[in-house]
């Protein structure tokens, strides 16, 4: 998934995380799609994140259970 001009220079686990975020956003039930602000955050974070640094555990949807 990721451009193999890269030569795998990057950290696997944030890939790893973007992929699955994105997977988050492709819900066909728009109750439990993150948020933008915090799909945007947790990109960010994944932007300037050392690979050791772990990231947020998990992104809220409107109207879940934790809420």
């Amino acid at each position: 998934m990721a451009d193999p001009r890269l030569e795998m220079k990057f950290p696997e686990r944030s890939l790893n995380q973007a992929v699955g975020i994105a997977a988050m956003c492709l819900q066909d039930e728009p109750a439990v799609r993150p948020l933008i602000g915090d799909v945007v955050a947790v990109l960010s974070f994944l932007a300037v994140a050392p690979p050791e640094e772990p990231v947020p555990a998990k992104l809220s949807a409107p109207n879940s259970p934790s809420e």
